[in-house]
């Protein structure tokens, strides 16, 4: 299985690694997308890549997997 890096920051509650994860939705060209802790499971997610669509369907993967790395490594104390 291949596997993608993303820059994830730790976790914001253990200050653990996380990871992207995915499934699929049987009888459905739709893919969930969240991200979790490996270690404590705090999860973000589940962000929808419709990939019903073969030459839309990279793009909306790589959006959905982008914004909830986004929303990851999102703090409430950024910025501050």
């Amino acid at each position: 299985m291949n596997e993608i890096k993303y820059d994830l920051r730790e976790c914001p509650f253990c200050g653990h690694k996380a990871r992207v994860c995915m499934r699929d939705s049987v009888g459905v060209s739709k893919l969930k997308i969240h991200i979790e802790c490996d270690y404590c499971f705090a999860k973000l997610g589940d962000f929808e890549a419709d990939i019903s669509e073969e030459d839309e369907a990279i793009y909306t993967l790589r959006e959905a997997i982008e914004t909830a790395v986004e929303g990851w490594n999102t703090r409430a104390t950024d910025g501050k």
